[in-house]
């Protein structure tokens, strides 16, 4: 496959994550879910037992539901052959919306399936593990319509997590933080594709004076870490500098480019690989790099594109993790 060829096809990759996962959550929170609210009711987790039944529908509606987004895929990739990021992420966010009753049929029946076979295997003693049972805990037929239609996810936010919120308050100027954003789960869905881990798909970095400075949807920022509580997930990652003095040159360069970068996820990974052109993993991987260069991350070329993402990071000695799981993560968009 010719280099051009494979840039067009991350393009429309790309494309679609971004225009997905953009009209999915921040778009359909502001303007659509109260349509939403005159038609179907809010849904409410049926915390209920755990139960092998509810575990099994619960991967029985995912795959459904994700069986019925098949269909959308022909629609995403029409006008590849022009590369035309725009259009393609505005075709595929619509073909997503056209195609929810798929989804939801998808759901529906996957999990009548699921919950029936989980009842029958629960019959002869069939156990699920706990921590899949306590995820899937919510899990009711009755809710998923609502449920697919919002896109809602369970999870819990890190300000309901006292470990986690104090691992936010301990960690070290010069750590490296990773979260989960459920928002973002189509990102951590390309990349798993890229032979990557996909628990975390956001990057920041703390700063010398306490604050974290990261990139998302904007100009780069340099906020407190209470700003981070509204995530679903947290690990903290602290690289092996030589000095002191390479955490103060992250920093700067950091600074320094905080007030020349623009955010880019989509296009900018793929059309503009300038150090202007930004994204949270590329953001800090070039404050590393200009900073601390015996940093080394897991970062490697896919579909000739240099793609930084959260999982990169990932080869540093971690000091907290809480309990992030790529498959738990969309689990709870049924449950």
């Amino acid at each position: 496959m010719t280099q051009v060829a494979q840039r067009v096809i991350g393009v429309g990759a790309l494309a679609s994550v971004a225009g997905l996962s953009v009209v999915d959550n921040d778009f359909q929170r502001t303007y659509l879910n109260p349509i939403w609210d005159r038609f179907l009711p809010s849904p409410k987790a049926d915390l209920g037992p755990a139960s092998t039944a509810k575990a099994w529908g619960t991967v029985g509606a995912a795959v459904g539901a994700n069986l019925g987004s098949f269909v959308a895929t022909p629609l995403a990739l029409v006008g590849l052959a022009q590369a035309a990021p725009l259009a393609l992420t505005i075709g595929a966010a619509a073909a997503a919306y056209l195609l929810k009753p798929l989804r939801v049929v998808g759901a529906m029946v996957g999990g009548a399936l699921g919950m029936a076979a989980g009842w029958a295997a629960e019959r002869l003693g069939h156990q699920v593990a706990p921590e899949l049972a306590k995820t899937t805990q919510g899990f009711s037929l009755d809710q998923l319509p609502s449920r697919i239609w919002r896109v809602t996810n369970s999870s819990p936010r890190l300000s309901e997590r006292p470990e986690a919120r104090q691992a936010l308050e301990q960690a070290q100027p010069g750590d490296i933080l990773l979260a989960h954003r459920s928002g973002l789960q189509p990102l951590a869905d390309l990349t798993v594709l890229s032979g990557r881990p996909g628990e975390f798909t956001h990057v920041g970095y703390v700063a010398e004076n306490g604050n974290i400075i990261d990139i998302h949807n904007g100009p780069a920022e340099e906020g407190p870490r209470d700003n981070w509580l509204k995530f679903q997930h947290l690990a903290v990652v602290r690289p092996d500098y030589q000095s002191p003095q390479s955490i103060a040159k992250v920093d700067r360069s950091l600074r320094e480019l905080a007030q020349k970068a623009s955010y880019n996820l989509s296009g900018g990974i793929i059309l503009d690989q300038s150090s202007t052109t930004q994204y949270c993993g590329k953001f800090v991987a070039h404050g590393l790099e200009q900073g601390a260069p015996e940093v080394k991350l897991a970062s490697r070329p896919w579909l000739s594109m240099n793609l930084v993402v959260a999982g990169d990071f990932l080869n540093q000695t971690k000091v907290f993790d809480s309990g992030a799981n790529y498959w738990h993560n969309k689990l709870r968009y049924f449950c």
